[in-house]
């Protein structure tokens, strides 16, 4: 029986037991303990009290932190020293870590043996944020081109090319650990059906640098370029790259 619906009953039974005389008293009582499963003694002090039973009480139990902040801000520099581990690998690491991290700073006994104990699933929660932070930092230079896309056939299904000629473009950033100022991309274009791959390095973002680069590309091919495919980030959806494109289809037809 539920707890709310258990005191709910109990209340309607104290009420007919205030109410009742001796014999349906004892019948009272024989139901009270066959539904609730109380001793008889316990069922005649309950339904005896001056006032109802009352709900239950939940206690809630606030359990403390574990691992302080100490240990977290230990165990987040051995992971950014590491590599930028998943936990599990963090996990296995860190016996490993702890004397380079002790060569660096005091660490008391009692935090190493918290960072030797704390479970990799723990390691992934306590590191959730800032794993977030970095991925924002690290990840977050490319933009949804907005423009144009009505403009721009969109093909869903892979491309079964037969010919050479069909690039497969993107712009890799080389950002290291921060993604802040000016920094070198490479362009980088694969042909879908020989592989042939050229690379052509870029200063920022900027489109004419992005259409500099591709007329290197396309001048360096070994056959004609019949086709572009980039995903949508705003370094190739633009109006200068399109314009691009379709002169070079003018050329070709």
């Amino acid at each position: 029986m539920a707890r709310r619906s258990k005191h709910e009953y109990l209340r309607v039974m104290w009420q007919r037991y205030q109410r009742a005389g001796r014999r349906e008293r004892s019948a009272l009582l024989d139901e009270v303990t066959r539904v609730c499963r109380y001793h008889r003694k316990y069922a005649i002090g309950l339904l005896s009290r001056a006032a109802p039973p009352r709900p239950p009480v939940r206690r809630v139990i606030r359990r403390r932190p574990t691992y302080g902040e100490p240990v977290i801000r230990l165990l987040a520099e051995i992971w950014a020293a590491s590599g930028y581990l998943c936990g599990q690998r963090l996990k296995a690491a860190l016996p490993h870590w702890l004397p380079w991290l002790t060569r660096r700073t005091a660490v008391t006994p009692a935090v190493e043996a918290q960072l030797r104990r704390i479970s990799a699933r723990q390691i992934d929660r306590r590191l959730r944020d800032r794993k977030r932070r970095l991925k924002r930092r690290l990840y977050g230079t490319t933009r949804p081109g907005s423009l144009l896309k009505q403009q721009i056939p969109i093909k869903t299904e892979h491309w079964d090319v037969r010919t050479p000629g069909y690039l497969e473009i993107d712009l890799v950033s080389h950002t290291g650990a921060s993604a802040a100022g000016e920094f070198l991309h490479t362009v980088d274009g694969v042909d879908i059906h020989t592989t042939w791959v050229e690379r052509q390095a870029v200063m920022g973002k900027s489109r004419h640098g992005v259409v500099q680069a591709m007329t290197t590309i396309e001048s360096q091919l070994p056959f004609p370029l019949r086709g572009v495919d980039s995903d949508n980030g705003s370094e190739f959806i633009h109006d200068h790259l399109l314009a691009w494109c379709q002169q070079l289809s003018a050329v070709i037809q």
